[in-house]
């Protein structure tokens, strides 16, 4: 499963990989993923 961020659809990978305006994106789809 992919994780959606700003710029598209993109592999699961650690939110340090992110870059800082698509940290708040990814956490949020992250955690939506686990929960």
């Amino acid at each position: 499963m992919t994780i959606g961020t700003g710029r598209g659809a993109l592999p699961p990978r650690p939110p340090i990989d992110l870059t800082p305006l698509d940290y708040p994106r990814g956490v949020v789809s992250i955690s939506s993923c686990v929960t």
